[in-house]
């Protein structure tokens, strides 16, 4: 359900991208020393997205050194370090993922069961060590439920599945913030929870109708897919400028941040819309 959410990079300023990428490599770091090592290999694009939106909040900036790391053994990279938004980010990253895997062994069967059963130690390991954010455990653990009892009902809608994804995402993004900064990063997260959930939806629309498994455009819409796409695109492109509009409320003072994350909510999303309506062409 994640990776959606990253940047046209062929429009970002030479800067931008290379901070964009040394905040992509600090939360891989942050997240190897703050949860472990395996962690490293669930990181997504959209917790890179959680961690500039708290820098740029918040007014926190990184520290910014070079280093070299496993996937880059030869050639040292810039990447950012000794910031809170990196370690939260990971922490997070790591809850989410573990609660996630849970889930999808809850929810699959056969060999896709056994993978997500040989995932499952490590995700418990990198829950233990994510330490701290019990409050925001407890948020996902029930908003997580929630979601679940809601798609067994096999509920034919939408709108209230991604409802519950958002608030649980709102509260991943505003978690310890607090005034104007905690509004602000929850209404983002809020609309950005829903546009994955709406992007997922669409994305698996064809492996879950060979599989059998839940997905609210098959019940809504089963002998109607141009339909079912059309409504998904307008709903997602609905939430992307509602995340937008938030984010304009924030007074930014890193120019650069604000340009990145601008560019995620724009381009970004539009680019993987594009994607999902080209892909989704004469399947659904």
């Amino acid at each position: 359900m994640f990776g959606y959410v990253k940047p046209e990079v062929k429009e970002l300023r030479v800067k931008e991208h290379t901070t964009y990428k040394a905040i992509y490599c600090g939360l891989c770091k942050a997240t190897g020393e703050s949860v472990t090592c395996s962690a490293r290999f669930a990181l997504s694009y959209d917790f890179v997205f959680l961690a500039l939106l708290r820098m740029a909040l918040t007014g926190e900036v990184p520290d910014f050194d070079t280093g070299r790391c496993m996937a880059h053994p030869v050639k040292k990279r810039p990447y950012a370090k000794g910031a809170s938004a990196l370690e939260y980010s990971a922490k997070a990253s790591a809850l989410l993922t573990y609660y996630k895997i849970e889930d999808d062994v809850s929810d699959s069967r056969g060999l896709k069961k056994i993978k997500y059963k040989l995932a499952l130690p490590h995700g418990r390991r990198a829950k233990k060590k994510a330490r701290g954010l019990e409050g925001l455990e407890e948020s996902i653990r029930t908003h997580l439920t929630a979601l679940s009892a809601l798609e067994a009902k096999r509920e034919a809608s939408a709108d209230a599945p991604a409802e519950i994804f958002g608030l649980l995402l709102a509260d991943v993004g505003s978690y310890g913030l607090e005034g104007g900064a905690a509004r602000i990063a929850a209404e983002v997260c809020h609309r950005v929870g829903k546009w994955i959930y709406f992007a997922d939806a669409l994305d698996d629309y064809e492996s879950d109708k060979e599989s059998g498994s839940y997905n609210p455009l098959l019940m809504a819409y089963p002998d109607d897919p141009d339909t079912a796409r059309e409504h998904m695109l307008f709903a997602m492109a609905a939430e992307r400028n509602r995340a937008l509009d938030a984010l304009a409320l924030a007074d930014i003072a890193d120019g650069g941040l604000k340009n990145i994350l601008e560019n995620i909510l724009t381009l970004g999303l539009s680019a993987e819309e594009r994607k999902l309506e080209k892909v989704n062409e004469g399947s659904l």
